[in-house]
């Protein structure tokens, strides 16, 4: 793939540059290009592109508040960045942002199994129960199940599921 990149000194002679608008891309900036340096009056920084995709996706507001918290932190230490240093700044922070996002989706996606296989159980225990099954062949399974540790699960899984069984 191409790679795309914001060329040396783009923004040098633009001192009165107050705010840009970016996409999260840790490649677009080369901290040895100079890009921002000479932007004194640079203060303002916001993301764009699937950020906010993204973001709609995650399970718990704890993850969304921190990444919104982190994207909103270069917006209060740009005005206080010496000249020379903002390019190198914005892309630790780039890159910080980037980070946070990765390590909350691969912990969007574990919780995201973790109740799918919670809910595989607890349907395996509806079926369970509606099968009509001999005694001997139904204590094995029950047996299974308290050996797998699915007996707890099951048992609180389950009484959220039977609240819209309302048709038995």
């Amino acid at each position: 793939s191409k790679r795309i990149g914001i060329g040396y000194r783009s923004f040098g002679s633009c001192t009165s540059l107050k705010r840009i608008v970016i996409p999260l891309n840790v490649q677009l900036l080369s901290t040895n290009h100079q890009i921002f340096d000479s932007c004194d009056q640079l203060n303002s920084i916001l993301i764009t592109g699937g950020v906010s995709k993204i973001l709609a996706s995650f399970t718990l507001e704890k993850w969304k508040n921190e990444i919104n918290a982190e994207m909103k932190r270069i917006n209060s230490i740009l005005p206080k960045i010496k000249r020379g240093s903002k390019t190198s700044r914005i892309q630790e922070w780039m890159e910080s942002v980037h980070f946070k996002i990765d390590r909350y989706k691969l912990e969007h996606n574990r919780v995201v199994k973790e109740a799918m296989s919670l809910l595989e159980m607890a349907l395996w225990k509806a079926k369970l129960e509606e099968d009509g099954s001999t005694t001997k062949k139904r204590k094995r399974r029950a047996l299974s199940r308290v050996n797998c540790g699915a007996a707890a699960v099951i048992t609180n899984v389950c009484s959220y599921l039977t609240i819209f069984d309302v048709q038995k």
